[in-house]
């Protein structure tokens, strides 16, 4: 079976995101926002469904991840400064630099489904921006990163 990815995919991921932390946190999820997941929820194809439960299984459909920190952080710090690879401070080559997309609560964000605009009403808190952050350190944030090279 072949994953498609639409806007009602990504959209319904995105409300069933935002209806399970509302219900961590104040234990009821907001109606509005129920009501437009069951509205969106009712338009999907089979092969949108279907999508939506493999997409559900993996962990990159997550919106919010904790930044890796890299046990090297502090000695590459007092080596090189502050610069270069935002987990452990490693300086980078333009060419290598990847980016990773921080809210404020320093959570890293998953670029498929998280933008600037959409920071707040997804994750509660507003976007601080992109990061870069060097290939070694973006393989523990796998689906947290994007290459602006391509």
């Amino acid at each position: 079976m072949k994953t498609i990815i639409t806007d009602n995919v990504k959209r319904f991921l995105e409300l069933q995101e935002k209806v399970n932390n509302q219900i961590d946190k104040e234990g009821i999820a907001e109606s509005k926002v129920a009501d437009e997941l069951e509205e969106i929820g009712d338009k999907l194809s089979y092969e949108e469904i279907d999508s939506v439960i493999e997409l559900s299984k993996s962990p990159m459909t997550k919106l919010e991840k904790v930044l890796y920190e890299s046990p090297m952080k502090d000695r590459n710090y007092e080596k090189h400064g502050y610069g270069g690879c935002i987990c452990c401070y490693k300086p980078m080559k333009e060419t290598d630099c990847l980016l990773v997309h921080m809210n404020e609560h320093w959570m890293a964000l998953n670029p498929d489904f998280v933008t600037e605009e959409n920071c707040f009403e997804l994750t509660g808190s507003n976007s601080q921006g992109w990061f870069p952050i060097g290939n070694d350190c973006a393989k523990k944030m796998k689906g947290f990163v994007f290459n602006p090279n391509k």
